[in-house]
């Protein structure tokens, strides 16, 4: 009986640890190119910036790499971008090993109304500025 308690409680704890770290990925759009997710568990602010991990899924692989996660810093009051680190992966949802890159320039960027970015930042903003 002792055994079968243990194996339960090990197995409840397994569960939820691992449906922890998937609700910590929100969904924020999704298209026939690609769905993005925000780490709503891991966004940091300052006192003039937020930062937050952007993952992107793609329908179709970009070289090998079915997903990308990126470092982003916002700057909420003029409402621009900063894409500070990449880290791609060969499988989708950021899983198995990645290659991280740094950005060729790292300039603001300045999304346009429209854009899938410019979504992102607006939420991230709003909620958490």
């Amino acid at each position: 009986m002792k055994k079968l308690t243990l194996i339960f409680i090990l197995l409840f704890i397994t569960l939820n640890q691992s449906s922890a770290s998937e609700n910590r990925w929100l969904k924020r759009y999704s298209d026939e190119v690609s769905t993005e997710y925000i780490d709503i568990q891991n966004i940091k602010k300052d006192n003039e910036y937020i930062y937050f991990w952007n993952l992107s899924n793609f329908t179709k692989p970009i070289g090998d790499n079915y997903s990308v996660n990126v470092y982003k810093q916002v700057d909420c009051k003029i409402f621009r971008v900063k894409r500070l680190i990449f880290h791609w992966y060969r499988k989708s949802n950021g899983r198995g090993e990645y290659k991280s890159q740094n950005p060729s320039d790292n300039n603001w960027i300045y999304p346009s109304p429209n854009s899938v970015e410019h979504g992102i930042i607006k939420y991230i903003c709003n909620k958490f500025f």
